[in-house]
């Protein structure tokens, strides 16, 4: 049954944290979680092997996640067990070694400027950011 669970991060319980996405590489990306956009401490939040993502206005946004059932409410990190894109790429990508194909989890974090989902096998990293820091990408082609 498809239903919201909670996705246990420093910044669970923030209502409506600002979120800023930045893309790194084909296939990695970090989200910045913060109570405010000039405030501090932040989080960033690492993905990689990332299959599918989507950063939208909240306002906006075309999901209609009241009507998902939820394990608990008011809170800004879930994760979406069997979520349509769980569904539509199960069996793609990387297998264990018996051959049973390696999960993804849809991973959501709601923001009072953007809500982003992420889609990847790989367990997201989180780190604390406790002052203004400086993030470089750099990309060739």
């Amino acid at each position: 049954m498809s239903k919201l669970i909670r996705w246990e991060t420093p910044f669970t319980d923030k209502l409506f944290p600002s979120i800023v996405l930045i893309t790194t590489s084909n296939d990695s990306l970090s989200v910045i979680v913060a109570d405010a956009v000039d405030k501090y401490p932040k989080y960033t939040v690492g993905f990689d092997k990332v299959i599918a993502f989507a950063c939208m206005e909240e306002a906006g946004s075309p999901r209609n996640f009241v009507e998902i059932e939820k394990t608990e409410n008011n809170l800004c990190a879930y994760i979406w067990v069997d979520s349509p894109w769980s569904k539509s790429y199960a069996g793609i990508g990387d297998h264990y070694p018996d051959g049973t194909p390696i999960p993804f989890f849809h991973y959501l974090i709601f923001g009072g400027d953007n809500n982003v989902e992420v889609l990847t096998a790989e367990k997201p990293s989180i780190s604390l950011v406790g002052e203004k820091t400086a993030i470089s990408v750099n990309y060739e082609i």
